[in-house]
């Protein structure tokens, strides 16, 4: 711990408000006559030994008595530049010091991980090792205006920057191995940690729970790396010293007269300042090696004397073990699978399980739409492709006599890519109930293998419902998807490839070079723009045009996507677009991004999402309002519509016409007719006034025959 004077000299005026200064406390004056000279004043000391920091005047006279100031006329004092204020020890603190951002703290945390919640568990853990809170950076705990607690990453990341810390770092590392909530908690302290784990306590009757009490009495063999346990060990804590009166030990009636005599200020020890002390505390721990032998475990551990390190326990002091292994079963239904058979070298000489190749009834090449996924014969050479593997009809015995175990190869042509989809969890094709776990693993020939490890449970559930009496009779079905790319030495990219999948299957495909679009084709690819107007509709002299632009993205992409549109008028009309009127929507289910437009020059500018966020795949239809200021005028609006920042084609700008509009005044009633609805004729809109209207105005859409707008 920092001690108060050196980090209030270390620090510069930029990052804390106060400051050291002297202040002469003796009450006399430089060369002042005195009845007694300072006794402290030695001017042959002062050539014997360095000069005092502070002013020292030399002067060997001493007839008559004048006084010297030395270092004992001057008092150390705290100048805060606060407005005034007590002093805490959060005067002394840094806030700056120790910070971080995401980015950094990621840089130090294992993030590569393999699917296996307690291996992720234990990697993140060990990723930061060594860590330590800012001594510097500190505040008072709100609770109890005592106890210091310091800045750390995993406070910041909890959203808690000064909290206590252990749990937080469990949580930490929960979050980073991607080990859900749902499974098990991410919370800031034993208390609730061990609340929220009651629903996953070991209950002896139904066999389930992942989590389990002890009193002294752990097993040897209970605890695995990577699983977390709640025990009882000792932590510092830090508090903010109370001020303290000086002490006078000299109890002669001379100094109880000086006590009193003594300035109220100087009685106390002002400075504040931080002692440190150790108490019994009940903390977590991340298990990273096991000793059977001594019955101890070695555990990552967050504030250990305000770092993170390892701690070894012994099994008396574990009060709560959780197996993530199981809880990693409780969730995906399955126990962690160990999904191959490695050599010392670490490579795959064995893949587990039935070989279920003849089983494989479908392995489809398909490429993604949009957001849905499509069959297709026809492909590139580098484009990356989708597909869905079925497994059907496996006796479930077969299933049962290879440890839950089923494996098919992929034709070597098949270079899976690594990516979300190379594990997870397998569903039954029927109910899609989770049954299992699957894991994609290349193997020492090449070839990529989808491993498939089916629940007991599941195995036992499908034999009881499928089959009755004759177990034999269970049959399993199930489906796994992927993505992958060519391996391009074993395909040709010159045209059409027969890929033998079994025996009695293969694949058909027509495989082509890479093409690169030409720059005036490219939106062809990537956008269809369509657009469409309403009838106009009227109020007093203005009309208004409802506009409806379809926009639809192939492929996701950067953001923004901005469009430009535009009016052409006729001579004598004017627009404005509505400015509350703009609207974006997309398919049900998928969520839009924003959208904002702007005039400039003489142009409306619409965009959609913003930098830094992509622009999806799908549909979007765009609304919007233009007002004419004239319901009555001869020629053609024309609203033009364009995708900008890319070379334009006929799919990525698009127009809509509206025809003359035209007015009538109706005296009488009588007259008013119904529109009519002839095809590409006139549509006529008139409507008559009452008895008090001396005219009715109505707006109509007039448009032209083509050959009338020619003859004129």
């Amino acid at each position: 711990m920092v001690s108060p004077s050196s980090a209030i000299n270390s620090s510069s005026p930029s990052s804390r408000p106060h400051t050291t200064t002297y202040e002469l406390v003796c009450g006399l004056e430089e060369g002042e006559l005195v009845e007694e000279v300072n006794p402290d004043y030695d001017p042959v000391a002062l050539f014997e030994e360095p000069v005092a920091a502070k002013p020292v005047v030399v002067d060997p006279v001493t007839e008559p008595p004048v006084h010297h100031h030395t270092d004992a006329c001057y008092e150390e004092v705290l100048v805060c530049g606060l407005p005034e204020h007590h002093h805490t020890v959060n005067c002394l603190s840094d806030p700056l010091d120790g910070t971080q951002d995401e980015d950094e703290w990621l840089a130090q945390t294992g993030t590569t991980l393999s699917g296996n919640w307690a291996d992720d568990l234990l990697a993140v853990a060990e990723s930061q090792l060594g860590y330590e809170q800012s001594e510097r950076n500190f505040q008072l705990d709100d609770a109890d205006g005592e106890t210091v607690r310091h800045y750390t990453r995993y406070g910041n990341d909890y959203g808690n920057d000064y909290g206590p810390w252990d749990v937080m770092f469990l949580s930490y590392c929960l979050k980073y191995a991607d080990i859900p909530q749902s499974a098990i908690p991410q919370v800031s302290s034993v208390l609730s940690l061990h609340s929220q784990l009651r629903s996953a306590l070991y209950n002896e009757e139904t066999g389930s729970g992942y989590a389990m009490d002890f009193d002294g009495d752990l097993p040897s063999d209970a605890a695995m790396p990577g699983d977390i346990v709640i025990y009882n060990g000792t932590v510092t804590k830090a508090v903010a010293a109370e001020s303290q009166p000086l002490q006078v030990q000299d109890d002669s009636a001379d100094a109880d007269i000086a006590l009193l005599s003594m300035d109220a200020a100087a009685t106390t020890d002002t400075a504040p300042h931080i002692e440190e002390y150790t108490v019994d505390t009940s903390t977590v721990g991340i298990v990273s090696d096991v000793d059977e032998d001594f019955g101890t475990l070695t555990v990552i551990s967050g504030d250990v004397d305000g770092k993170v390190a390892k701690v070894t326990l012994n099994a008396s002091q574990v009060t709560t073990l959780v197996s993530v292994a199981n809880a990693q079963q409780a969730d995906y239904g399955v126990a962690t699978p160990d999904f191959k058979v490695e050599d010392d070298a670490g490579a795959i000489t064995t893949i587990k399980g039935l070989d279920a190749l003849d089983y494989l009834t479908a392995l489809t090449v398909q490429r993604k739409n949009g957001t849905e996924y499509e069959d297709t014969n026809v492909t590139t050479i580098s484009e990356p492709l989708h597909s869905s593997l079925t497994v059907k009809d496996i006796p479930a015995q077969a299933i049962q006599d290879n440890d839950y175990f089923v494996h098919v190869k992929l034709p070597k042509s098949f270079d899976v890519l690594e990516d979300e989809l190379i594990s997870g969890k397998l569903e039954d094709t029927g109910n899609y109930v989770t049954c299992g776990s699957y894991q994609l693993l290349k193997g020492n020939d090449g070839c990529w293998y989808a491993v498939l490890r089916y629940d007991q449970n599941y195995i036992k559930q499908k034999e009881e419902a499928d089959a009755g009496a004759d177990t034999s009779d269970a049959k399993v079905t199930s489906n796994v998807s992927f993505n992958f790319q060519w391996n391009q030495s074993e395909v040709t990219s010159s045209g059409f490839n027969q890929i033998e999948v079994n025996k009695d299957y293969a694949l058909d495909i027509t495989i082509n070079p890479d093409e690169t679009p030409d720059e005036d084709k490219k939106d062809d690819k990537n956008y269809d723009l369509n657009q469409s107007v309403k009838d106009p509709r009227c109020d007093g002299n203005d009309a208004y045009l409802d506009y409806t632009v379809t926009l639809v993205v192939q492929n996701e992409q950067a953001g923004p996507l901005t469009l430009a549109d535009s009016m052409t008028l006729p001579t004598g009309v004017t627009a404005e677009y509505v400015e509350d009127s703009l609207q974006l929507r997309m398919e049900e289910g998928d969520t839009a991004p924003g959208i904002t437009w702007e005039n400039v020059n003489d142009e409306r500018k619409i965009t959609l999402g913003s930098a830094g966020s992509p622009i999806a795949a799908g549909t979007y239809y765009i609304r919007y309002t233009v007002k004419l200021n004239k319901t009555a005028f001869d020629g053609e609006v024309i609203n033009n519509i364009k995708i900008l920042d890319t070379p334009i084609s006929d799919d990525a700008e698009k127009s809509v016409k509206t025809d003359s509009l035209m007015i009538t005044s109706q005296a009488d009633p009588s007259d008013y007719e119904l529109p009519s609805t002839g095809g590409a004729g006139t549509k006529l809109y008139t409507a008559g006034g009452g008895a008090l209207m001396l005219a009715a105005l109505v707006c109509g859409v007039c448009r032209k025959r083509r050959r009338e707008r020619r003859a004129r």
